[in-house]
């Protein structure tokens, strides 16, 4: 997984949870998405 994505889904996740707020559900269907994608082709995220 690129380090670039890594670095904005941490930055994404500290943020909603110092929020006390979820993810946006369109935002966690992208992240599903790419995760999937990447446990298919053996890399971890």
């Amino acid at each position: 997984m690129p380090c670039l994505w890594q670095t904005f889904a941490k930055a994404m996740a500290k943020f909603c949870q110092g929020d006390g707020n979820v993810l946006p559900i369109r935002w966690q269907s992208i992240a599903n998405v790419v995760a999937r994608s990447c446990l298919f082709v053996g890399k971890k995220i």
